[in-house]
């Protein structure tokens, strides 16, 4: 099925907490598209500011462009959770 997440290809996510300005850019790959989801493992400790760490895994939902009605999961792998692109 394609999709605009070819395995292995880069997504970077800008994310600001809530009640915070700090804006967190984490660059992360597509490990697998419509397959089995991840567990999710996002926080490294409670008291730490950021959501997402270098190894965590998550979930997305898309819909593609050919079939806007289904939904289909993207798993994502964190590969830097300070990511500078020159911004």
């Amino acid at each position: 099925m394609p999709t605009d997440f070819p395995p292995n290809a880069p997504v970077i996510f800008d994310i600001i907490q809530p009640n915070t300005s700090v804006l967190q850019r984490v660059l992360t790959r597509v490990t697998s598209v419509n397959k089995e989801l991840s567990a999710v493992s996002v926080q490294r400790e409670a008291g730490d500011s950021e959501v997402l760490s270098v190894g965590a895994t998550f979930n997305i939902f898309i819909r593609t462009r050919e079939k806007p009605l289904e939904w289909i999961s993207v798993n994502l792998e964190v590969l830097d959770d300070d990511y500078q692109d020159g911004l």
